[in-house]
């Protein structure tokens, strides 16, 4: 039996740890482990899986993720000196 392991890493509003544990719940056997919280989480798993986990996750995070999620944010603290704005720095 090949085992595969990997990792995750989520954005905003979707727990990864929670999803893994409704795959877990819902599709008995694909996962032989799982941890991790709501930003990040690991796993172990069967090669043989491999499949039926992607199509699992695409459904749940594609059920989760609205448009307004996607988009993408910097946040920062404060201006930067203008000083500061040069390749160098």
């Amino acid at each position: 039996m090949i085992e595969y392991k990997g990792s995750g890493r989520s954005i905003a509003g979707v727990h990864l740890r929670d999803v893994l544990d409704l795959i877990a719940k819902n599709t008995p056997g694909c996962l032989d482990k799982f941890g991790g919280h709501a930003m990040a989480a690991g796993l172990t798993m069967n090669a043989s899986d491999v499949d039926q986990f992607r199509r699992v996750v695409e459904t749940l995070c594609s059920a989760a993720i609205t448009d307004e999620m996607k988009n993408k944010y910097l946040y920062v603290d404060g201006t930067l000196p203008a000083s500061h704005r040069t390749i160098g720095f």
